[in-house]
């Protein structure tokens, strides 16, 4: 995984990337300041904060002004919360608590662990295979609909790679 070092450069660019306002401070020298301060409570040499300032600085650089989309504290994953729109949200919240209601005696037991969890999808129990998993065809108007949809297909315009057909 690296040297110490490099664990804890990386865990200080996590830490910083982790605040939500670090795209925004990152250019303010105040900021900077009081994370430089930081460096020394995270056993961080002068030269490595520098590095890590450098790599946010970039990091910011591909950040598109105007975006919701941004980088997060985990390394190369990107993430937004405005993506999905509000009526979508609800009606996925909506399905969630059909899912949720389930009596204790379906739920699943997640592996080593005593307690009752309920996966709402659990991808080892139901992996998306592309060219083999089924596609519901047609729309529901409710989440009790989907529940009784019963036009499944076969996974259409999908070759075995992913790619559109």
């Amino acid at each position: 995984m690296g040297t110490l070092g490099e664990r804890r450069m990386r865990q200080m660019s996590s830490d910083i990337r982790s605040k939500s306002d670090w795209l925004e401070t990152i250019h303010d020298a105040d900021t900077c300041a009081s994370w430089a301060a930081e460096t020394e409570a995270k056993e961080l040499m002068g030269a490595e904060f520098g590095y890590v300032l450098d790599e946010l600085v970039y990091y910011a650089s591909l950040h598109l002004p105007g975006s919701d989309i941004r980088l997060s504290a985990a390394d190369g994953v990107w993430f937004s919360d405005m993506l999905i729109d509000t009526d979508t949200t609800s009606e996925l919240r909506d399905y969630a608590t059909i899912l949720e209601s389930i009596s204790d005696r379906q739920k699943d037991s997640c592996p080593n662990d005593r307690s009752r969890t309920l996966n709402l999808i659990d991808p080892s129990l139901f992996p998306l295979i592309y060219s083999r998993s089924k596609l519901c065809r047609q729309t529901s108007t409710s989440p009790q609909a989907a529940l009784k949809i019963e036009d499944v297909g076969s996974f259409l315009g999908l070759l075995k790679d992913g790619a559109g057909a």
